[in-house]
């Protein structure tokens, strides 16, 4: 079993922004495991 501390990252900006961050995160090796969500509470604006 491995080691490791889960951490929660929050930010916002643009949705293309967040689709290219999870696109790297899914293409890393040594991320494999890692999970993620992306909120759209900001798409009204525009953002």
């Amino acid at each position: 079993m491995t080691d490791y501390t889960p951490q929660q990252i929050v930010a916002r900006g643009a949705r293309a922004v967040a689709e290219a961050a999870a696109d790297a995160i899914d293409n890393h090796p040594d991320l494999e495991g890692a999970t993620y969500s992306i909120l759209e509470e900001d798409e009204d604006k525009g953002l």
